[in-house]
């Protein structure tokens, strides 16, 4: 079995969706996990890529701050075309 030490971090790229909304009270503690997963993987030397749905810029700007790459769902609902990618 590949231990997590052996991967390449050059070649491993974390990716994952949000939307959070500022007047919920379990999204505000969903997207400081989210901003903790991040940061953390950065710390390890990963690259990851956030895919926002929401409209609160402020955390948007917080992903960007502790290093993903945040790009706005433009698109209708949760999904996403990749294209936004």
């Amino acid at each position: 079995m590949l231990e997590i030490k052996e991967l390449n971090k050059k070649r491993v790229i974390i990716t994952t969706s949000t939307l959070y909304r500022k007047d919920n009270e379990t999204d505000i503690i969903r997207s400081e996990l989210a901003l903790k997963t991040i940061k953390k993987a950065k710390k390890n030397g990963y690259e990851i890529i956030v895919v926002d749905a929401g409209n609160w810029l402020e955390l948007r700007n917080k992903f960007q701050e502790a290093g993903a790459i945040v790009k706005e769902n433009k698109s209708v609902g949760f999904s996403f075309d990749k294209s936004e990618l």
